[in-house]
């Protein structure tokens, strides 16, 4: 049995492929809201995994294999399934979606807070980094910046917003990735001057936000994604052949 850590448009590329290949696949998502992007007919859980819990999971379904197909950004369960994996001697193969190219208009930061720091010369930011990380960029409305956030359209989401003290024309509530031409739509009318992202690759938006900001000749700031570890594929065939190798010994 195979355990596709996922949520991503890989994961549901992955499981179709997994299935007409005739591989036994359990799929675990972060969230219900994940769960309406892949087959409901399929083995599948939602919810964090605690390096406990994952290590019962693994043991009563009697997983052979683990491919985490999460989001660039999603440390934590990347971090307990390579722990774990690596304790029970379970294979361990990360599917990640290729980097892309950006122009030399893109600043790019190693992590949120340099983000924040990267921002002091702007007044109207556009963060399209999501809800986890607003912490340290909505202190800055206390220096007087304007910022609006675009998050997904689910309660999470949105109570963390409020929360936060974001008020309702602070936040823009929808599900991407978006086109070139909304993203624009977006940024021009908030009359943004730096737009914020975290480098989520071409499946998550980035290519069009970088022309959208391009576009404008405002800048964007991109957090670059952790650098992985282990066995990783950024191509499927690579990934299945690793995979057929697994299962054949």
């Amino acid at each position: 049995m195979i355990l596709l850590l996922g949520g991503t448009t890989e994961a549901r590329t992955l499981v179709q492929v997994l299935r007409s290949q005739g591989y036994p696949v359990w799929v675990s998502v972060a969230s219900d809201f994940a769960r309406n992007f892949l087959p409901q007919d399929i083995p599948m859980r939602s919810g964090p995994f605690s390096a406990e819990s994952l290590e019962a999971f693994l043991h009563t379904h009697h997983i052979r294999v683990i491919i985490d197909a999460t989001h660039p950004f999603a440390q934590d369960i990347k971090r307990n399934a390579r722990r774990v994996a690596q304790a029970l001697h379970i294979p361990y193969l990360a599917y990640e979606r290729p980097r892309v190219e950006t122009p030399t208009s893109v600043i790019r930061v190693g992590s949120f807070l340099q983000a924040v720091e990267a921002l002091s010369p702007y007044e109207r930011i556009f963060l399209a980094i999501g809800s986890k990380n607003l912490v340290p960029f909505v202190n800055l409305k206390k220096k007087g910046k304007a910022i609006r956030v675009r998050v997904l359209p689910v309660s999470s989401s949105l109570k963390r917003c409020e929360d936060l003290g974001l008020q309702p024309q602070e936040i823009v509530a929808i599900s991407g990735p978006v086109s070139t031409a909304l993203n624009r739509i977006l940024f021009e009318e908030f009359g943004a001057d730096v737009v914020v992202s975290k480098e989520s690759g071409r499946e998550g938006g980035l290519l069009e936000k970088v022309e959208a900001t391009v576009a404008l000749g405002i800048p964007l700031v991109l957090i670059e994604r952790p650098r992985s570890s282990g066995e990783v594929f950024y191509e499927l065939g690579a990934l299945l052949d690793r995979l057929g190798e697994l299962y054949g010994s």
